[in-house]
């Protein structure tokens, strides 16, 4: 069994939204080209990321009166960056498909990514059958970078981890997702995203990782990302 070209019934995903900054037309270009080799391309679809740098100052601080965590304040970067996570999750469902991959544009996808998610479609596919999980993530930090020593990668559950640049959502739980947190934006959305998958969705990790963050500047960060190791 084999990736397709197509959108197939084999796969855990119908389509593939990648959040880019319309700013950043070479990431959109590597993202295209991440795709193509992993014969994701057909399915590959764009979101238009909300630039942070321009929001309103006033509007991000009326939107934070609210944050049921004392103490914790959003750069305006981290604060469009979950709004734009929000409107890709509201496009695939408008999509009225089953799930979606949703990408940062920043995503690369392990050099053996097709037989590694072979290996993650065929036992989540065996799970999904029993409705288990909502959210499956394909990335995540925290996680040794292992991948092109390892024999096989599994799927587990982890009581904490961060990272939003490669996760597949069911329909349900991109409904869900978007009538609690559209207007309830606490944290960044990698926290976010980690709080809801141990609280209130039924959540696997692919151990180890095979979609990393490329390393170079973070427009989130306003800063090179970290090494990843």
């Amino acid at each position: 069994m084999s990736i397709s070209t197509d959108v197939t019934d084999s796969l855990l995903f119908n389509v593939v939204l990648c959040i880019n900054l319309k700013r950043r037309p070479d990431r959109k270009e590597q993202i295209i080209n991440e795709c193509r080799r992993v014969k994701l391309a057909s399915i590959l679809s764009f979101v238009e990321a909300i630039d942070g740098s321009l929001l309103d100052d006033h509007l991000i601080s009326s939107k934070l009166i609210n944050v049921p965590h004392k103490g914790i304040k959003l750069w305006k970067t981290q604060y469009a960056c979950a709004l734009s996570h929000i409107k890709a999750m509201e496009e695939f469902v408008s999509l009225n498909v089953s799930a979606a991959l949703i990408l940062e544009d920043d995503a690369l996808f392990s050099s053996d990514f097709v037989s590694r998610y072979n290996e993650v479609n065929t036992t989540a596919s065996l799970i999904n059958k029993s409705n288990y999980w909502s959210i499956l993530t394909l990335g995540h930090l925290f996680d040794v970078r292992t991948v092109e020593n390892t024999h096989s990668t599994s799927l587990s559950t982890l009581d904490w981890f961060c990272g939003a640049h490669a996760y597949i959502i069911k329909r349900i739980a991109a409904i869900r997702f978007i009538n609690k947190y559209k207007d309830n934006i606490w944290a960044p959305f990698d926290d976010m995203l980690a709080y809801a998958c141990n609280k209130e969705f039924k959540t696997l990790h692919c151990i180890p990782s095979i979609v990393f963050q490329r390393e170079g500047f973070s427009d989130v960060d306003n800063a090179d990302a970290p090494k990843r190791v």
